[in-house]
């Protein structure tokens, strides 16, 4: 039996190349956790560093979340569109012109001293991530397709693991006195470096299906309709959160919890493994018990956690409170994206397209949020803003309906050879 798996995973790995594709499976998914990781490395990189860029700028509370709104907008205002550009253009071409965008604006980020430049810069950058954001899940999705189970948990594991690498490496950085520019630029250096390696590796265009695509609109712009407002708003809480942590965890680690600055990333550190921890057991998790307990309970438990770090405000219940919220809300969002990409009616990519355009509206909105909050009420008002919702995601956790994961039928030529092969890659 287990000679039988083994030689059904070799035959397999070799399938593509008798399929018309360049290279096996494997080399595509290392490629696509490439870009993931890209993603969390340079958004954990300048997530650490928002009190430099406060102080850099001169620029208080509310400002930085005008700031985050600035980011919010690009994103939000580029979705719409994702799905139009990646069918117009292409997803790996998509991937490559966002994933540029990103990099070039990260290490733009210390090299002035004007709000306005930098309001400018997080628009910029917030277009980028967004397109990116979509480009990435887009090629998840579709190789969890051919592999006819679920995967996409993992490559959501390598965001937070490179989140990790990001924190730790930014507290490092502040530790040794090295200048933000320099810590910037050089995280750009190393994005480059994995976009550089993974584009020519991301999956052929002919890939993706074009039956579904074909019976979509060819507007260019695409409002989210009704099907996806529930995994929106489900996507929406959790990336509010997830962003909020990320964000904030920073500053309430020094100015509310009392820590020293080096310990200031230690949060956003202790969020990022426990995430990478829950996704990387995720895939197996969602087969076993499905998506519903899984968000009911995960929702609960975030919860439970920032109101830990609310409520006794120290260093290690902040790290702690962080930690609970990264396990779960670990898996939350790859349920997200794999339940937008089979809405009925809607190809992959404007199901996605459509689910992200409000699920990312809360990852820049509610860090913007605590801004505000934190200017009028102070940090930690703001930060307890997480808790409502945390609140909203569990009530809404509990309308999904109580059905394990199931994997799609096959739709190409490849996936249709896979499953005749009768074998679990």
């Amino acid at each position: 039996m287990k000679w039988g798996a083994k030689v059904g995973r070799i035959y397999q790995n070799r399938l593509p190349y008798f399929r018309g594709l360049k290279r096996p499976l494997p080399v595509h998914r290392r490629a696509i956790l490439l870009l993931f990781a890209l993603n969390g490395f340079l958004y954990a990189s300048w997530a650490a560093r928002v009190p430099e860029i406060q102080s850099l700028y001169g620029i208080d509370d509310g400002a930085i979340g005008l700031v985050l709104i600035t980011a919010s907008f690009g994103a939000f205002a580029s979705m719409p569109f994702a799905a139009f550009l990646t069918e117009r253009f292409g997803v790996s071409r998509v991937a490559l012109l966002s994933a540029l965008l990103y990099i070039v604006a990260v290490p733009l980020i210390p090299q002035f001293d004007s709000p306005a430049a930098l309001y400018a810069i997080y628009l910029f950058l917030g277009v980028g991530f967004g397109l990116l954001d979509v480009a990435m899940n887009s090629e998840a999705v579709e190789l969890e397709r051919l592999y006819e189970r679920s995967i996409i948990s993992s490559f959501h594991a390598g965001f937070s693991a490179s989140m990790i690498a990001g924190a730790l490496v930014s507290s490092g950085v502040i530790y040794l006195g090295i200048a933000f520019d320099l810590h910037l630029l050089a995280v750009a250096v190393v994005g480059a470096g994995l976009l550089a390696y993974a584009y020519p590796r991301l999956l052929p265009e002919e890939v993706f299906a074009k039956a579904e695509t074909s019976a979509q609109s060819n507007s260019a712009f695409r409002l989210p309709v009704r099907a996806t407002w529930l995994i929106g708003l489900l996507g929406f809480c959790s990336m509010m959160s997830e962003a909020s942590i990320s964000d904030w965890s920073a500053k309430y680690m020094l100015e509310v919890a009392g820590s020293q600055e080096f310990y200031g990333p230690w949060a956003i550190a202790a969020f990022s493994v426990m995430m990478t921890v829950g996704r990387t057991v995720g895939d197996k998790l969602r087969d076993s018990i499905g998506d519903a307990l899984i968000l009911r309970g995960g929702a609960i438990v975030a919860f439970l956690g920032l109101g830990l770090s609310v409520a006794f405000p120290l260093p290690w219940t902040t790290v702690l409170g962080a930690a609970l919220v990264g396990s779960g809300l670990s898996i939350a969002v790859p349920i997200v994206f794999s339940m937008s990409s089979h809405i009925p009616g809607l190809s992959a990519s404007a199901g996605l397209s459509m689910v992200t355009t409000i699920s990312y509206l809360g990852l820049f909105l509610g860090p913007a949020v605590i801004g505000f909050l934190t200017e009028a009420f102070g940090l930690r008002v703001g930060y307890g803003w997480i808790l409502l919702a945390l609140a909203v995601m569990v009530a809404l956790a509990f309308r999904v309906a109580p059905r394990p994961t199931t994997t799609p039928a096959p739709r190409s030529p490849v996936q249709a050879e896979v499953s005749r092969a009768g074998v679990e890659p």
